[in-house]
């Protein structure tokens, strides 16, 4: 569905919620013929009190799962439309 959108864009920085992320897109072969992608946004910067709070609240480290967010997908997709 959005595999042609987001193929390209690793390491591309968007905003969610107000703070920088940068987009972690993975592409690989799955169960022969299905090929999948694991679209994540990591925080750019990892020693904000915004990350810490939510890393300390869930005790590791951590990234946003986009892929499975038709609203944040949508969101993102609209944002590098309109840098463009």
């Amino acid at each position: 569905m959005y595999r042609k959108e987001f193929s390209g864009l690793n390491g591309k920085i968007v905003t969610i919620d107000g703070h920088a992320h940068t987009l972690r897109v993975l592409e690989y072969d799955a169960i022969f013929p299905h090929h999948t992608m694991q679209i994540s946004a990591e925080p750019v910067d990892r020693e904000t009190l915004y990350y810490q709070e939510i890393k300390h609240q869930l005790g590791d480290d951590w990234s946003i799962d986009v892929a499975s967010n038709p609203f944040l997908i949508a969101e993102i997709l609209t944002q590098l439309v309109e840098t463009n």
